[in-house]
């Protein structure tokens, strides 16, 4: 079982992964600093936040917007 949380541009460009765990059951709370993997600051605008969970029965995957203001 695993879980990832990535951060894509509204084209499906991933900027970012914010976590990626496998085995390890329990609450987790993972937090986006508005930079890209590069260490660049993104430019204000809406980003989709990206879960997916390995289950017993395949991938559960969900995608939220966040909006990046200054």
């Amino acid at each position: 079982a695993g879980l990832t949380v990535e951060v894509y541009d509204l084209a499906g460009r991933r900027l970012a992964s914010l976590f990626d765990v496998v085995g390890r059951a329990g609450p987790y709370g993972p937090a986006w600093n508005g930079q890209d993997e590069n260490g660049q600051q993104v430019t204000p605008g809406i980003y989709l936040i990206r879960v997916s969970v390995d289950v017993d029965d395949g991938t559960q995957t969900q995608v939220q917007p966040v909006a990046v203001v200054y």
